[in-house]
């Protein structure tokens, strides 16, 4: 295992890399495995997120929608308690990175899914001790963007997390690309290079 960054972290944001079993094999050419490494709930649950996290601290976590249950396991084996869903990405069509004030249900991506297909993803807020102090209220939930590379999350988000955090140590678990302020993990922390 890569060594973990030196803690301890008052905020933690992670994109765990979700393993899960396709319905059927048509999907699978444009699933997870064909991009990066997925891991199982319990190789997530093992790595020492708790032993790096400050007493008081909060977890942004991306979640996949079939295993929301698994999330809330993972979120409670990494020592945190879940709060709510802190942010939701609606993925728009169009230019990659391109934000948007609204959209209409044709122009909202559709990706996979098992029973609809699915447009958005959640990141959900955890915290443990008091959380953290949040400095602004302006925040909001729901983010309009178009995608990137696969799996690849818009920077609004981290951006967003550091005006809500502000100026303390913040560690991104699972992170593509480095990103000043902020002390990165994985195994691609170099893919995308450094977001300025």
């Amino acid at each position: 295992m890569i060594p973990f960054p030196p803690g301890p972290f008052n905020v933690i944001y992670a994109d765990p890399p979700w393993r899960f079993a396709p319905w059927s094999h048509r999907g699978e050419d444009r699933g997870a495995t064909q991009h990066y490494d997925c891991m199982d709930l319990d190789a997530i649950a093992a790595l020492p997120v708790a032993d790096i996290a400050a007493p008081d601290a909060a977890l942004f976590m991306w979640v996949v929608q079939p295993m929301l249950p698994e999330a809330l396991q993972l979120i409670n084996a990494w020592g945190f308690t879940y709060k709510t869903v802190a942010f939701g990405w609606i993925k728009i069509k169009g230019a990659a990175g391109q934000q948007y004030l609204f959209a209409d249900s044709g122009s909202v991506r559709k990706g996979l899914g098992y029973h609809t297909r699915s447009g958005m993803e959640q990141c959900w807020l955890a915290t443990r001790g008091k959380g953290y102090d949040r400095l602004t209220k302006g925040e909001a939930q729901v983010h309009l963007e178009g995608i990137r590379e696969h799996s690849r999350k818009p920077d609004h988000f981290a951006d967003a997390i550091t005006r809500l955090t502000g100026d303390v140590p913040k560690l991104e678990l699972f992170a593509r690309a480095s990103r000043p302020g902020w002390s990165v993990w994985g195994n691609q922390t170099d893919k995308f290079g450094e977001v300025a």
